[in-house]
């Protein structure tokens, strides 16, 4: 079999590529560089840049505690009993270790370098959240039971899927909270700003 042939070659660790199984090079390394700074000026969108955040958030936010820093209580142990969050519609009571920072940045960089290869103008919240899946699904455990249970069945790829779609969700009913804190934040002065 062809793993058979390559675990019986020899460990190009210790003698280098074999030209045979080479991978032939596509870009040069200058060309590679070129394209990862062209992608990293592509902008991101106010509206995009705030829904990565929460995304991201509400991958790891938690009323009670830092997931990140527990280590007895945790989502299956009990840390949501009794909590208003503890609801089939949020993410936080389905996520045992939260999204780290670097999820976060690698997010960002993918969705720009998404948009550079699109040729979009800006990256926008709907690149954002196609990558977002394929960012998340595998920096972080979720909670067993509802992993397993139907129509994931385990797969955790699709639990992803599901959870940004939870994301997304909660994310459009505070939208106009958000569309008023930006108008705000910039000076923008908003009529009856308080009643919204």
């Amino acid at each position: 079999s062809d793993l058979e042939l390559i675990l019986a070659s020899r460990d190009e660790r210790l003698f280098g590529f074999d030209e045979l199984w080479q991978v032939p090079a596509i870009l040069t390394e200058e060309n590679l560089l070129t394209i990862w700074n062209l992608a990293d000026k592509v902008p991101i969108s106010s509206e995009a840049s705030e829904y990565l955040r929460s995304i991201v958030r509400e991958f790891g936010a938690c009323i009670r505690a830092d997931k990140s820093q527990t280590t007895g209580l945790t989502v299956e142990t009990g840390l949501c009993d009794g909590c208003h969050f503890n609801t089939a519609k949020s993410v936080c009571n389905k996520v045992l270790i939260p999204l780290s920072v670097r999820a976060a940045k690698d997010l960002n960089r993918y969705s720009k370098a998404a948009a550079w290869l699109v040729g979009a103008q800006e990256v926008s919240i709907e690149i954002v959240k196609s990558l977002a899946p394929l960012v998340f699904w595998h920096r972080t455990r979720f909670v067993r039971d509802e992993l397993e249970r139907s129509p994931f069945y385990g797969n955790a790829y699709v639990f992803t899927q599901h959870l940004v779609e939870l994301a997304s969700s909660r994310y459009a009913q505070r939208s106009v909270a958000i569309e008023l804190i930006e108008k705000l934040k910039h000076g923008i002065e908003v009529k009856d700003a308080l009643e919204q």
